[in-house]
């Protein structure tokens, strides 16, 4: 029996700066460490968690009139998983949009 933790840790930083009046860009940045995977599969179950995550993001918010504001925003991902072998790895990129009309 293995004395089992199933530990992990999170940072995260983000800033944001006013453009101008209508506009404002947005930076953030974050990591995921869970460092605890113990492969002992010669003699028993393997148990937690070996993984690492990156993620960067960016969003620039316009106001286009009194009640309408366009978000445009973009997100790149590196994840790393030590318990699949290497399988569940990826590297994506992703890009949102929002239109906002307030009431």
């Amino acid at each position: 029996m293995l004395d089992f933790r199933n530990d992990y840790w999170t940072a995260s930083v983000s800033a944001g700066f006013v453009v101008d009046d209508k506009t404002d860009v947005r930076a953030e940045y974050s990591y995921y460490r869970a460092d605890n995977y113990d492969n002992n599969s010669l003699v028993a179950q393997p148990y937690g968690m070996g993984a690492k995550e990156h993620t960067v993001g960016a969003s620039v918010t316009r106001q286009i009139a009194k009640n309408v504001r366009l978000k445009l925003q973009y997100g790149y991902f590196h994840y790393r998983d030590e318990t699949s072998g290497g399988h569940n790895n990826y590297d994506a990129h992703a890009l949102f949009s929002s239109l906002q009309f307030r009431f």
